[in-house]
């Protein structure tokens, strides 16, 4: 496996001077391309709040008591309102230690003079009733018949109340037609969004699965830095820390590098991984029991 590392935007480097480019520190990319973005619908689903402009972190003492490294900022390298521990989007940077992107692995976008490159995967979209209505009534019914097969990942996420994200391991990867799904299942108390990014509402009482797709990232020439273009996850909006402590002390950069950076990488199918596909997961196992099956 290629190693690398998974951090998060600096402020450095997304400030854009409009008035004086001479101050513009921002990543070469960043300077050709708005650094809006927009978010996946596991975020919506995890108990982001912000406007999608809110998706960007960066790390900063906080002077005045040296206890807290801050996250968030907003699309123009400011730093964001943090009087409460909130749930941001998280976008993460990628770097690799020793290997080489490839120019044929990159693929250019001339209207933003832009490179792009497709690394890892990730849950990102929900399956849609109209568009993927076959394909969830199977996932269903083999979910309540404990027939459907695991992959044998488990991801794990920031997700708890907006004042103290708790990280634990909730979903589950299945496998179903060649394809890998991940159910989950929303708690209404935690929801602070009320519509995905399409539109459509988010249904509190609804079991939805996620398709797992190839994370698409943004490839700064100059760095050769990876900022992925949609955010991924969600996380609290700072790491409190011991005067003098840098970024990678915080519980965010153990979070990226022992828990993200594993489950970004794509799985193996185990065959031979035949057990029951409820393990690990009370919340699912009785909205699965109650709404789609019986026991036993």
């Amino acid at each position: 496996m290629d190693d690398f590392e998974l951090r998060l935007l600096t402020k450095e480097e997304v400030y854009v001077d409009e008035n004086d480019s001479t101050k513009t520190t921002a990543l070469e990319v960043f300077q050709n391309y708005r650094f809006t973005t927009g978010d996946t619908d596991l975020v919506r689903l995890l108990g982001c709040l912000g406007s999608l402009n809110d998706t960007f972190y960066h790390i900063q003492p906080d002077f005045d008591s040296g206890t807290r490294i801050l996250h968030f900022m907003n699309e123009y390298g400011e730093v964001g309102d943090d009087s409460e521990e909130r749930m941001y989007t998280i976008r993460p940077v990628l770097k690799f230690k020793n290997k080489k992107i490839k120019s044929e692995d990159l693929k250019y976008f001339p209207y933003h003079d832009l490179y792009k490159y497709t690394f890892g995967e990730y849950p990102q979209s929900i399956l849609v009733d109209k568009k993927d209505y076959a394909t969830l009534v199977n996932l269903n019914q083999k979910l309540c018949d404990q027939t459907l097969e695991k992959t044998g990942k488990t991801y794990c996420f920031y997700y708890g109340e907006n004042y103290e994200p708790t990280l634990i391991r909730y979903g589950i990867e299945y496998l179903y037609d060649g394809k890998k799904y991940m159910p989950f299942t929303v708690n209404n108390e935690l929801l602070a969004i009320s519509a995905f990014y399409s539109g459509e509402e988010i249904d509190p009482c609804k079991l939805y699965w996620l398709k797992v797709e190839p994370i698409t990232w943004l490839y700064d020439q100059k760095t050769g830095l990876l900022i992925s273009e949609r955010a991924l996850v969600t996380g609290p909006g700072f790491s409190y820390v011991k005067e003098g402590q840098t970024f990678e002390s915080t519980e965010m950069y153990e979070y990226l590098n022992n828990h993200l950076k594993q489950d970004i990488i794509p799985s193996r199918i185990r065959q031979e991984d035949k057990s029951s596909v409820l393990d690990g997961s009370e919340p699912l196992k009785k909205y699965v029991y109650k709404n789609y099956g019986r026991k036993g």
